[in-house]
């Protein structure tokens, strides 16, 4: 039987906040109030004043003494004698996030009651799961959610086996801001200006009270990986399996680690050997968890690494329709049987979501794969993700290309959306992919364009792949009357790991990762990622939303 789910309520997550902070927090209110009040002013030293008075930061605080704000390279990971995996925990919606305060290392806010509940649904993915060491942020927001999670894993529950006592890690705050902290965005942009676009646009550039906060997090991020590997190393030795039916006992040691979007990144980030430029790429959704697999290196060296999810959570993974211009969802098919149908079904409603204007599907895809995929279309509104969606299709059409025909400038001159069905089928494949075909409707309906890789295989199908999908992507949605699309990618769990190298501007061979043989992605049957992007997919960076999920599949 499941545990019971420990809801904390409101008035009881006001009371864990120090008095004091209570105050500041109210003083920070009254000062914003105050500022709107007397509007804006072109005097610099007006500025300034309203600058300090809403400012929280004067110089230090009690992290100073950690002497961990430096602007230096990140350290290379400690080596490990044995496999760990790590599980990363975001916490829960924040007060100060439903109000768009920046909270950077302060600990003014708690969990929302939306906040909880997102906690809850954590510890239901990780319900199954035996901790043998929880660290968590010494800020109340990721020390709360830890303890919502931890409910499944307390004596008497239906977990494995209860948790260990948390410890606190002060490396694992939040990025420190500085005098950004408890401004409003708007604020920071109307006090900072040119400032307040480099943390926006460059954040690995930025810098304020003489500090780069990016480039310093990078640093923390690695004496982080060196606390966690050393309370894995000072783990009880994990005991023999004493048949083949006990595999659970010589399971790795699992850790669980609850902090903060930022930080949380930077952890990713630093393990898989990536430099600060990829901050943002790698976003944490509030309560989402990313897992790392680690294993001992050759000759004791650096372990290797494999991130096997990232921002996994059951929530809808397109997010921030109003800025997300375009999607590539990445997905590898689901296994056959009954299990692979409920798969089906259950990504059907997550794609619903967005409305998909093209397909690309490898030959692991079958043409009743796709239609099940799209069978919810009809559902996808104008919610996340560019344009809404027409009737759903009664049938998907199928035309084989290959992948070095889909890219390149052939796909922007497939600008004829009078072609019928027929006539869709009977242009060049390039064509076709690009201007979709019309149904009953009168509106452009989704074209499944399977892509035949030939004899072609690993990191250059997987580069010719993206390409092809990112032109797509660029072309403009005529059924949404949008100037992008979202598009859909089907393909073998090889290709979808290249893809995802590539979308980051990574390939595997001399242009590869630092290290690829020690950093590596995962993508399993059923797994979806999701990449998006803020402007014209040909030119703008792309953000990696969410990696070999399988929430879905729970």
């Amino acid at each position: 039987m499941r545990a019971t789910r420990f809801a904390i309520p409101r008035h009881a997550l006001l009371r864990t906040v120090p008095a004091t902070h209570v105050t500041q927090s109210a003083v920070v209110s009254r000062r914003n109030c105050g500022l709107a009040r007397s509007g804006a002013s072109s005097s610099a030293s007006l500025a300034a004043q309203q600058t300090s008075s809403l400012s929280l930061w004067n110089g230090s605080d009690e992290f100073t003494v950690l002497d961990d704000r430096k602007d230096a390279p990140p350290l290379p990971l400690p080596p490990v004698d044995r496999p760990v995996r790590v599980v990363i925990v975001r916490h829960g919606q924040s007060t100060w996030n439903a109000e768009g305060r920046i909270q950077g290392s302060t600990d003014l806010s708690v969990l929302t009651a939306k906040g909880v509940k997102q906690a809850e649904k954590t510890q239901d993915m990780l319900s199954a799961m035996r901790f043998a060491a929880v660290l968590h942020s010494p800020l109340a927001r990721a020390r709360q959610t830890a303890e919502v999670v931890l409910q499944a894993h307390q004596p008497g529950s239906a977990c494995p086996a209860p948790a260990p006592a948390p410890t606190t890690l002060p490396s694992l705050r939040e990025i420190d801001l500085y005098s950004f902290q408890g401004l409003l965005k708007h604020e920071g942009k109307a006090l900072y200006g040119k400032q307040y676009g480099s943390w926006q646009k460059a954040p690995e550039a930025f810098e304020i009270d003489g500090h780069p906060p990016v480039r310093e997090l990078w640093h923390r991020a690695s004496l982080v990986w060196r606390q966690v590997l050393a309370t894995a190393a000072s783990l009880p030795a994990t005991p023999a399996p004493s048949s083949p039916s006990a595999p659970s006992s010589c399971d790795p040691p699992t850790l669980l680690v609850v902090a903060h979007n930022a930080i949380n990144q930077a952890l990713v980030g630093t393990a898989l050997g990536l430099p600060p430029s990829y901050f943002r790429r790698l976003p944490q959704n509030n309560a989402a968890l990313s897992v790392l697999d680690l294993r001992p290196g050759d000759g004791g060296g650096a372990p290797e690494v494999a991130l096997s999810c990232l921002n996994q959570s059951p929530d809808n993974p397109f997010k921030n329709p109003d800025k997300v211009v375009a999607n590539v969802a990445l997905l590898s098919p689901p296994p056959p049987g009954p299990g692979g149908e409920r798969a089906v079904a259950a990504l059907a409603e997550t794609l619903s979501k967005i409305r998909i204007s093209h397909v690309l599907a490898t030959p692991c895809a079958s043409p009743e794969l796709i239609e099940g995929l799209l069978s919810r279309q009809a559902q996808a509104g104008p919610g996340s993700g560019p344009g809404p969606a027409g009737p759903a299709p009664d049938s998907t059409p199928v035309t084989w290309a290959s992948a070095s025909s889909l890219s390149g400038p052939s796909l922007s001159s497939a600008d004829d959306s009078s072609l019928s069905e027929t006539e869709a089928e009977a242009e060049p494949a390039p064509r076709s992919a690009a201007a979709g075909a019309e149904g009953a409707g009168g509106g452009l309906e989704p074209l499944a364009v399977a892509v035949d890789v030939g004899p072609t295989a690993g990191p250059t199908a997987a580069a010719q792949l993206w390409g092809a999908a990112v032109a797509l992507a660029a072309e403009p949605d005529r059924r949404a009357g949008t100037p992008h699309g979202n598009i859909l990618v089907v393909l073998d769990e090889a290709q979808h790991v290249g893809a995802i190298w590539a979308a980051l501007g990574l390939g595997l061979g001399p242009d590869g990762p630092a290290d690829p043989a020690r950093a590596r992605l995962v993508a399993s049957a059923g797994g979806l990622s999701v990449v998006e992007f803020a402007a014209d997919p040909r030119t703008a960076p792309a953000f990696v939303r969410c990696i070999n999920n399988t929430a879905h599949l729970e």
